[in-house]
């Protein structure tokens, strides 16, 4: 048997992480979700969420510019084989907009230059029911590119649930203990379109738009048994609630960027409109039973919220770039963004002698949301013999407005808010590098977050909004440390991030021991620790690339009434790749993720297996992968809330293991990366 070497799933630039697609053989068929559980930082929950450094507040970019959808939701639709690279930017200079409190993830898409017609198809399915289908063509013409693709998928999430909740008034403890299934799903398709027009050589023209839907959703059926103590009589009742989220979207990016004689001289205009309509649902079924579940009369009990949502968003961003001398660079630009979103809430009862959903109007409401936020920055860098450095400052003015049918208040915020940043570089002899940076970011509460009306999730749980709501605001440092030695690589990370006004759900009783899941600014919350990567040649065969992250992290939420709280943690990941001369790739991926602490409560360890065997065939024409996802069953999500009145135990378990095959076939000139190709150049970069 012939062997050849394998090179590393992560590249280490100066100021980001690259996670290559061609070597995640593992998430192969699968989205860019699957890619990113191979790159360090990142922890990917059961539902398919992704969580940068513990935090799910991050901006999602495709080639470098805003996506038509949010965060996980992009991440979800963009399917792995479109993707070439993904870059993870912790620390993003004042050139990008500071919202994602975490940082930036950029999907970098998959380009051909070559003359004529090419392009790729693929498809995958899962035993968990997922599939995922792509089309993706490109015609290149002397000085127009032409690209243009689809896509469709579905990915549900199976596990088994169980809740237990208890909550105490005087000296009666309440009992709510459920179990039944959970299904998370995600689906949708998509159609887009991209052009880029050489004008001269000086002047550059491109034009991207999308087209698509996508849809959310979950599915809860449990049996359910009430009781108390001092002992009361017991209460069975079987429960489905379902939520969904359908929505339709459209958006369009025009980038024109004109070259200046001397080089490096440049300004770049882009602008961005999307449009949304999106149709949510809530919708609760409740029976009584018996100690066996069976029926015990025909009253069913079915109610709903519905709610419309029209949302446009219109982004413009000027950047200037201007080098003075043969070492120093300036850089200024202006962004804008304005978004409007009307929406129109309906709360539902059926009525089963009518066969239809009844309005209540004093239930019901129109809501109006808007904010618009305008920004400029000055950036200024300087490379020499000592240091590299690059500093910036950006101004933001922030504009929102909230007008609530619910309570016939309307709630403003007018503010300007300053974001520095700052990173320097320094390279030694032998391979050594030397990288610090500081940024500061913001989290702005999402419209969802902000409604004050309270909507049942099931007979004993309510959630509400909070109108008074602010940003949360991160000052983030890093410290980092990187070795090359000849293919492999080192690198020590160090960081601390303080996160003040901290958005969290929490958690309280109301009337009737109801629990209430809410919004609230806690005091702060403080994280910080090291990061060791490591991608090492074991032999020409065998690479190993791994990761610990060792971190303490505390909340001070005293003023919700709950003590401040500390906790140490560590996260880890091993990934073992082979490679067999005959076009033959086998990965085997490990991660484990310990305790993590929330507002109110934890979230348990677990940890998970992945294996991905990868087969070029036809001279990379067709490439076959097969995939197991966590291979024993042990991802696992449980978690507990408590609070002097309370106590919340959530279990679930993931239907595992889920086995997956994809296919991926290049059309005619259509080149697909060779992953020895690839060069890791851990000393690339500068700002």
């Amino acid at each position: 048997m012939e062997i050849v070497s394998e090179q590393s799933v992560v590249e280490y630039k100066i100021d980001k992480k690259v996670i290559s697609v061609s070597q995640a053989v593992s998430a192969g068929g699968g989205s860019a979700v699957d890619v990113l559980e191979m790159a360090p930082s990142i922890r990917t929950d059961v539902n398919g969420d992704v969580l940068l450094r513990g935090s799910s507040s991050f901006t999602v970019l495709v080639d470098g510019k805003p996506s038509a959808l949010d965060g996980n939701d992009a991440l979800k639709q963009i399917s792995a084989s479109l993707i070439q690279s993904i870059e993870i930017m912790t620390n993003p200079s004042v050139e990008y907009e500071p919202d994602g409190a975490a940082g930036i993830i950029n999907i970098v898409t998959k380009k051909n230059r070559q003359a004529g017609i090419s392009g790729v198809a693929d498809a995958s399915v899962f035993t968990s029911g997922e599939y995922r289908v792509n089309l993706n063509l490109n015609r290149r013409f002397k000085k127009l590119n032409l690209r243009g693709g689809v896509t469709a998928n579905h990915r549900p999430t199976p596990y088994d649930w169980h809740r237990l909740r208890e909550t105490r008034s005087g000296d009666t403890t309440r009992y709510v203990d459920g179990e039944g299934e959970w299904i998370w799903g995600f689906g949708g398709k998509n159609v887009n379109f991209g052009a880029d027009y050489e004008i001269n050589q000086k002047n550059n023209l491109s034009l991207t738009a999308n087209l698509g839907q996508f849809r959310f959703s979950y599915d809860n059926a449990a049996n359910y048994i009430e009781y108390s103590d001092p002992a009361s009589e017991e209460l069975y009742y079987r429960e489905d609630n379902s939520f969904y989220v359908d929505a339709h979207y459209f958006g369009i990016n025009i980038n024109y960027q004109h070259d200046f004689d001397d080089k490096g001289h440049k300004i770049t205009i882009n602008g961005n409109l999307n449009q949304r309509y999106a149709l949510t649902g809530n919708e609760s079924y409740n029976i009584l039973t018996d100690e066996n579940w069976d029926p015990v009369d025909n009253n069913v009990a079915r109610q709903r919220v519905v709610t419309e949502k029209d949302m446009t968003e219109i982004q413009t961003k000027v950047d200037y770039v201007k080098p003075i001398g043969a070492n120093s660079t300036f850089k200024a630009g202006y962004q804008g963004r304005i978004f409007i979103s009307p929406e129109d809430y309906r709360w539902e009862i059926y009525d089963p002698d009518l066969g239809e959903w009844i309005s209540d109007p004093g239930e019901s409401s129109q809501n109006d949301f808007s904010i618009n936020v305008h920004g400029a920055y000055l950036i200024f860098q300087h490379n020499n013999k000592i240091v590299n450095f690059q500093a910036g400052i950006r101004s933001e003015f922030t504009d929102r407005i909230i007008e609530s049918g619910i309570d016939d208040e309307q709630y403003k915020v007018n503010r300007w808010d300053f974001y520095p940043s700052l990173n320097l570089s320094r390279s030694f002899a032998g391979g050594h590098q030397l990288q610090a940076s500081y940024s500061r970011r913001v989290k702005r509460p999402r419209q969802w977050q902000l409604w004050p009306k309270m909507t049942y999730i099931d007979p004993t749980t309510v959630w509400q909004g909070n109108p008074l709501l602010d940003p949360e605001f991160t000052n983030s440092m890093e410290l980092n440390y990187m070795k090359k030695f000849g293919s492999s690589f080192l690198t020590l990370e160090t960081y601390i991030r303080q996160t003040d006004n901290m958005i969290s759900w929490v958690y309280d009783v109301i009337e009737d021991d109801i629990t209430r899941m809410t919004f609230a600014n806690l005091q702060n919350s403080v994280s910080y620790g090291s990061e060791v990567l490591a991608n090492v040649g074991i032999a020409k065969w065998w690479t190993v690339v791994g990761s610990v992250n060792i971190f303490r992290r505390q909340i001070d939420s005293r003023n919700i009434g709950t003590d401040k709280r500390t906790a140490n943690s560590w996260n880890s990941k091993l990934d073992n790749s082979f490679k067999i001369k005959t076009g033959t790739r086998l990965q085997l991926s490990t991660r484990y993720f310990g305790e993590s602490l929330t507002a109110q409560g934890s979230r348990d360890a677990y940890w998970m297996a992945n294996l991905g065997v990868r087969q070029d065939l036809f001279k990379r024409k067709l490439i076959l992968t097969f995939t197991i996802k966590d291979i024993f069953g042990t991802m696992t999500n449980i978690s507990t809330v408590e609070s002097p009145d309370q106590f919340i135990l959530t279990r679930q378990y993931l239907r595992a293991p889920i086995f997956g095959i994809s296919l991926s076939y290049a059309i005619n000139s259509f080149k697909q990366k060779d992953p020895d190709s690839m060069n890791l150049d851990v000393s690339e970069g500068g700002f």
